[in-house]
């Protein structure tokens, strides 16, 4: 395992050489809150974003093991994370670096449905978060000094605000959690019940439009007489 302060001097060595010359950066590098994993460095500025995993202690930043005891509760905190940082993300103020022209940092956080993906991942008491970065350039020159911007600022704010943060904000996360779970309760008792499903109270069925998967707003329903 590498330094943190090295893969800030790799990047200032390969400031302005060909993009090649990025791949000098994957490894496993240890930063004072998380640990850092470059898997894969994108070819090319125009090819599929590099790959990295953030691996996070929950122990040390006490998030508590109720809210991933099972699998179901697994799932809507994973999930919840996703969102969280999905969100953080875009507080980002908005930047272009150079060729690619794409967001810098991504995760894969999916559609208002509480699915079970890759790209938050619980493995004992270590949470792994899985995203894409777009490293920068100036046409297939690369930006040493912008990327190291990258790893070192706004990723770790990235994590502050999607992670960290959490200790402070312990009921919404249960709250979050446990309806995930009074769901996934309801659905189980279905065919206990002899019914076909449920239309809980309050619910808004209707889709803002046919591409949407967001809900129509209330009060926006047509009037007819």
């Amino acid at each position: 395992m590498k330094s943190a302060d090295d893969l800030k001097k790799t990047l200032f060595r390969i400031h302005d050489k060909g993009y090649k010359a990025y791949q000098d950066i994957e490894g496993h590098y240890l930063f004072s809150q998380y640990e850092l994993f470059i898997d894969r460095v994108q070819p090319d500025p125009f090819a599929p974003p590099s790959r990295i995993r953030l691996v996070i202690s929950l122990k040390k930043w006490k998030i508590f093991s109720d809210l991933w005891e099972n699998k179901t509760r697994r799932l809507g905190f994973c999930d919840f994370i996703g969102r969280q940082v999905h969100q953080a993300i875009r507080n980002l103020s908005s930047k272009t670096r150079g060729t690619g022209n794409r967001d810098q940092i991504n995760i894969e956080a999916g559609g208002p449905e509480i699915l079970e993906r890759s790209a938050v991942v619980i493995q004992g008491e270590t949470l792994e978060l899985r995203l894409t970065v777009d490293l920068p350039a100036a046409g297939r020159t690369i930006q040493g000094m912008e990327a190291v911007s990258i790893f070192f600022e706004d990723l770790p704010k990235v994590i502050q605000q999607g992670v960290f943060q959490f200790p402070n904000m312990g009921l919404t996360v249960k709250h979050f959690v446990d309806a995930h779970e009074d769901q996934e309760w309801l659905r189980a008792a279905l065919d206990e019940k002899g019914l076909a499903g449920f239309v809980p109270e309050g619910a808004i069925l209707p889709r803002e439009s046919g591409v949407s998967s967001r809900p129509l707003v209330m009060g926006s329903f047509p009037i007819r007489g």
